[in-house]
């Protein structure tokens, strides 16, 4: 099964314009789930799967595991959600996305 990443992000967010440039240098393929609008209701589903609404966020599908990398604090996970990694700094979620991802 090839591995898939969601990248939530805002069009606004520096932050999330920097991860998405990462990602597109590094020939990592994903794809762009714009949570500007706010009637966006992938993005309001994992909002309520991690209880929080900051981003950038990723979900990451690789062999049946989903992975949701995040800049909110570590809260217990559920529904499906396999493994939450919450983190701190760009690096950070970057190298945890890679780490996904491989």
């Amino acid at each position: 099964m090839k591995t898939k990443i969601e990248l939530y992000a805002l069009d606004t967010c520096g932050t999330c314009g920097r991860i998405k440039y990462a990602l597109m240098a590094e020939e990592i393929e994903f794809e762009l789930v714009n949570c500007a609008d706010s009637n966006n209701k992938k993005c309001d589903s994992l909002e309520d799967k991690v209880d929080c609404g900051r981003y950038p966020m990723a979900v990451v599908k690789k062999n049946g595991t989903t992975t949701i990398i995040h800049f909110c604090d570590n809260k217990p996970a559920g529904g499906t959600i396999t493994k939450r990694i919450p983190v701190d700094s760009e690096d950070k979620f970057l190298s945890e996305l890679k780490k996904a991802y491989i």
